[in-house]
């Protein structure tokens, strides 16, 4: 079981880490995003994906890291949470020529937001039973 949850917990590090560095340094598709994304029928500023960004990579990086990845779990699924409900009711319409439906965004995000809980949950638990099999 540690180990399936490791793996899990290292593999949406990486998907973080990329998904973060990608909305840091693309401005191409920072761009996109402000042009798909509206509150109020004004464009989203890039800078808030930029945020966005650094918290995803600061979440892979405590997904990553044994001792902080029930907290990684704990964030990753918050901000999933948040995703789902921004991919599905912030999109601009109509969309920008060229650009798919964000709104295919959020099985990834379903996907990343169970995984969250189960890290979340399972890690700690592991843990404790490792840690009552030491004693």
């Amino acid at each position: 079981m540690r180990l399936a949850v490791s793996l899990l917990g290292s593999l949406f590090a990486v998907i973080m880490i990329a998904i973060g560095l990608q909305k840091i340094f693309g401005s191409d598709l920072r761009a996109d995003m402000t042009a798909t994304y509206e509150v109020g029928g004004s464009a989203i500023s890039g800078w808030f994906f930029v945020l966005v960004g650094i918290f995803e990579i600061v979440i892979g990086v405590a997904l990553a890291l044994p001792v902080s990845r029930a907290v990684g779990g704990l964030g990753l699924a918050i901000g999933q949470a948040g995703a789902v409900v921004f991919n599905t009711a912030l999109v601009a319409d109509p969309l920008p020529s060229g650009l798919d439906d964000p709104g295919g965004i959020v099985f990834l995000n379903l996907v990343l937001l169970i995984g969250g809980v189960l890290i979340a949950v399972l890690w700690p638990r592991i843990e404790l039973r490792e840690a009552d099999e030491n004693d």
